[in-house]
């Protein structure tokens, strides 16, 4: 059977002298070293350290959404918004993109580049250049000009370790 963080923090306590054999960490302990561990593995993430893949991932465009948001109860739905979007792609189609589909790159802008738009509501079928504002709970994303086709969406964004419970 998999190992839980229980066990590894029994593990570990008994290894540096803290506990005997056949003996468990009381509760309290427990919660504390599971809060450490979530710091640790939280300062990984944040340095990339953690990260163990770059995912691929293509969403369906609404046309004339704005803006398009990512997270939980986001447009596009996913556990939790990611941190940065690193890349994005349009696919040239508006059904599922297949190995045979055309995607055009979307240059990846900062906040000031996105201040500067004198017409950020500007529609257009095809999008050339994307925002990104990682809010909680969920991420903005905001295309320029606005998607007015329902294309799909390419993202690639990392895969982080996960927070640890017992």
């Amino acid at each position: 059977p998999m190992a839980t963080w229980a066990d590894i923090l029994n593990d570990a306590a008994m290894e540096i002298g803290v506990l005997a054999a056949g003996e468990t960490l009381v509760s309290d302990i427990q919660t504390f070293l599971l809060g450490k561990a979530n710091r640790i593995l939280d300062l990984w993430n944040a340095q990339r350290c953690a990260v163990y893949a770059d995912v691929f991932t293509n969403y369906a465009l609404t046309a004339n959404l704005h803006p398009h948001t990512i997270g939980p109860t986001g447009t596009f739905v996913v556990t939790q918004r990611p941190v940065t979007i690193d890349t994005a792609d349009l696919a040239l189609t508006t059904s599922t993109p297949t190995a045979s589909t055309v995607f055009t790159p979307i240059t990846i802008r900062d906040a000031q580049w996105w201040a500067e738009r004198s017409i950020p509501r500007l529609a257009s079928a095809i999008p050339t250049d994307l925002y990104y504002d990682p809010l909680w709970s969920n991420g903005s994303l905001y295309f320029w000009p606005v998607p007015s086709t329902a294309y799909y969406v390419r993202l690639q964004t990392r895969q982080y370790l996960a927070q640890v419970a017992t």
